[in-house]
Parts: C-alpha cells; structure tokens; sequence
C-alpha cells in the first residue's frame, strides 16, 4: 500500500533530523532564522508488517491512517 508520509513537527532546526528525513524523501525550505519547514512530502510504499516496523524502528512513534502515516515527532493537538 501507498502511503503519504507526515510529520507532527512543524519546523525543524536540527539537521540530523532533517537528513533522516529526507531519507525518506522530504525535502526542506529555509525559513527566516527560526530553521527549515517541510516544502514535499514523499509517498512510500509499505507491503508488510515488518516493514512497517522497520519504520517505526527508524523514526519511533506513528499513527497510520488509510492513506497517510504521520511520524509522531512533536505534541499533537
């Protein structure tokens, strides 16, 4: 199955955050002097439970939904 990939945070400042991201195919825009913000968000492509572990492994806590899987990496409201 084809999932966009999300993240709860919203801006990011450390940059072994957004290389791990960008991993997966995120990629970034410099904002002012506060840091980066998401500018594309990949679609992936997870067939099994264990990949979907694998994931959760690299990036910790998600939430899946039918389409999307939103890395949990900030609060949430």
């Amino acid at each position: 199955m084809k999932f966009t990939v999300f993240t709860s945070k919203h801006v990011y400042s450390d940059r072994s955050d957004i290389e791990d991201l960008e991993k997966l195919g995120f990629t970034f825009d410099k904002i002012d002097y506060t840091g980066f913000v998401i500018n594309k968000r990949p679609e992936i492509e997870i067939n099994s439970f264990e990949e979907l572990m694998e994931l959760v492994h690299n990036y910790g806590k998600i939430i899946v939904n039918e389409n999307f899987i939103e890395i949990y990496n900030d609060h949430r409201e």
